[in-house]
């Protein structure tokens, strides 16, 4: 089980998405309102859910076939398919709606951008990030048990089910229903910038990440299947594409036996203190309500550690999603 390699792209990338925080400027510039046409289509399709009495599990993307969100999906596409690749939508009213309901709303939008595809084992299309008192030092290796699972940091990486395997989501969401007591932060970060930089500073390492790598499935392995993906973090067909969450890497070549040389080390430790460069990264904290997008081929994200209300109903609390989106 594996994912092809490509030669390494020896062009620096000058689109949109090749982007520093400079040229972002604040998040709250960079934020996307959503129209107030969409908010009262969204009422009016909430409205025939609640009357038929449906559930999330319930809605099909006709639910929310609605032409004005229909056409504002479609700049959406356009800004993470050919743009900057991240979009922060703000201006859902989250005081008018139950979380079950919040919860339909974000799904909708998601699900105009493209088919929505499962997290895991259960099936979960809306997945929860929120702390489940695990700790990855000590419950790593048990199904189901992922950093999004706890209250811990996490470096820079993109998202890819194990159960999936080869089947990488091309844009996820996520959707801050409640937000943490202090910390959380968003972090994000282009790896078609990182490219650009150790394209010029360390070519060597670059050529490294364009190599094979065993990629651990021990979060939704299931008996019988090959225990690692191999793929590499780098790969170039028609646009960059990167799959990188160290960890998991790190573990995937224990578990297969195959320890990584010091070239390969050495060229994940110049990745990870490129993308650490304050001058290159996004930072912000997400507001109750917001709706991140992200293109998960060449944005990466992380989070800085939480602390968490006590009361249960006022802990952190983010719905993901994860999406096919065709570029036409």
């Amino acid at each position: 089980m594996n994912i092809p390699t490509t030669p390494v792209h020896q062009t620096v990338f000058n689109d949109p998405g090749a982007w520093a925080s400079s040229d972002l400027g604040a998040p709250a510039g960079l934020a996307t309102q959503l129209p107030d046409a969409v908010l009262e289509e969204l009422d009016q399709a909430l409205a025939s859910v609640r009357k038929e009495s449906k559930h999330l599990a319930d809605l099909t993307s006709d639910t929310f076939r609605l032409p004005c969100l229909t056409d504002f999906a479609q700049s959406l596409r356009k800004d993470l398919l050919t743009g900057r690749g991240l979009v922060l939508l703000r201006g859902l009213p989250m005081e008018r709606y139950t979380r079950d309901e919040a919860a339909m709303l974000y799904w909708g939008i998601g699900a105009t951008l493209g088919p929505t595809i499962p997290q895991n084992a259960k099936g979960e299309r809306l997945y929860s990030v929120r702390d489940e008192g695990y700790r990855i030092e000590k419950d790593y290796g048990a199904t189901g048990v992922r950093y999004s699972k706890t209250t811990e940091s996490f470096n820079f990486h993109t998202d890819s089910a194990p159960i999936l395997t080869t089947a990488t989501p091309d844009v996820i969401g996520l959707f801050a229903m409640h937000t943490a007591k202090s910390g959380g932060e968003t972090l994000l970060v282009s790896a078609k910038t990182a490219h650009n930089v150790l394209l010029v500073e360390q070519p060597d390492s670059l050529a490294q990440l364009y190599g094979s790598f065993h990629h651990d499935r021990i979060a939704e392995w299931q008996p019988g299947q090959p225990r690692t993906l191999e793929a590499p973090v780098l790969r170039f067909d028609t646009d960059l594409e990167m799959r990188y969450m160290r960890f998991y890497i790190e573990q995937g070549h224990q578990k297969a036996a195959v320890p990584l040389s010091p070239e390969q080390v050495a060229a994940f430790d110049r990745l990870d203190a490129v993308m650490n460069r304050a001058e290159l990264q996004l930072r912000f904290a997400m507001e109750a309500g917001d709706i991140l997008l992200l293109n998960n081929h060449f944005v990466l994200h992380s989070r800085t550690a939480f602390e968490d209300y006590p009361e249960i109903d006022r802990r952190r609390h983010y719905a993901r999603m994860w999406m096919k989106v065709p570029a036409a």
